[in-house]
């Protein structure tokens, strides 16, 4: 057996040696090697450029062509607030000094717990049923819940300068948009993952967990079943509905803030608003969240 090294047909091989680097081939071949190198560095500029490019398009083009707040789906929000128990109306936040400058979203944020509680009684009617997300009373719990979470996201947002305003007549200078929606003494650190945990628990295909008394997603190395994702991105479904109303929102706050502030000042809130298309791998779980 030959070593490794070893050419089977060392004669030919030596022969090309010679050919290559003799006096004459010698400086084509070196020309010929730094031309391909140079090819292929120029070959990457272009790439990261296009890349760029890209990048640079889809920046303007939410300033161009803003996303349109769907104001069906709040009003729907809004409307559920009559059919509620007295202690969604409850008028503070008993978490922040600094409370939404918009009424509405306080009772909002209230009946979103309600829809998650009746999300929850609803997965765990079903929990040995092998298809929870194929029940009418899931489908409907889980409806109500995607809507009135993307109404929360979107009043927080259209929430965000008026806000800042009133932090402004109270001495309060220097909060930009960005600031509004990271720091944890503001109501914004919340309600700004309303919408998207909704859209992760239902995407995500939840289920009801016994020992910890609620529902949750199952790891990320667990693949969702084609039958519980295909429906996201088939139009003329309810959960194709759930998710334009989830990119609308991921869309919207890159109409408020960049991508790249968000991203220096808090990956997490990036991480959980990524657009959910059929080209990508969807991730149940980004990561944690603030407490």
């Amino acid at each position: 057996m030959l070593p490794a090294s070893s050419s089977p047909f060392p004669f030919t091989s030596m022969l090309w040696r010679r050919v290559l680097f003799s006096p004459v081939l010698s400086p084509i071949y070196s020309l010929a090697k730094r031309a391909t190198a140079a090819a292929l560095n120029c070959l990457a500029s272009i790439r990261a450029s296009l890349f760029a490019a890209s990048s640079i398009v889809q920046r303007f083009s939410i300033y161009l062509f803003p996303p349109v707040i769907n104001q069906e789906v709040v009003q729907f929000a809004l409307s559920k607030l009559e059919s509620c128990p007295p202690s969604v109306s409850s008028a503070q936040l008993l978490y922040t000094k600094r409370q939404p400058i918009d009424k509405r979203i306080i009772p909002l944020m209230n009946l979103y717990r309600f829809c998650e509680e009746k999300l929850e009684k609803a997965l765990n009617a079903y929990k040995d049923d092998p298809n929870p997300w194929e029940q009418r009373e899931v489908i409907d719990a889980a409806d109500t819940y995607m809507k009135v979470g993307y109404a929360i996201g979107c009043l927080t947002l259209q929430d965000l300068q008026p806000f800042i305003e009133n932090l402004k007549e109270t001495k309060q200078q220097g909060i930009t948009p960005v600031g509004a929606l990271i720091f944890q003494n503001f109501y914004q650190h919340r309600a700004f993952y309303y919408c998207t945990n909704a859209y992760h628990m239902i995407r995500g295909g939840a289920i009801w967990d016994d020992e910890d008394g609620e529902m949750m997603l199952s790891s990320n190395s667990i693949d969702i079943p084609e039958t519980h994702s295909k429906p996201f991105y088939t139009q003329g479904t309810i959960q194709n509905s759930w998710n334009q109303l989830y990119n609308n929102y991921c869309r919207l706050i890159r109409s408020y803030v960049t991508e790249k502030d968000l991203e220096a000042h808090d990956t997490r809130h990036v991480k959980w608003t990524q657009t959910d298309t059929k080209d990508k791998n969807f991730i149940k779980n980004p990561g944690p969240q603030p407490m």
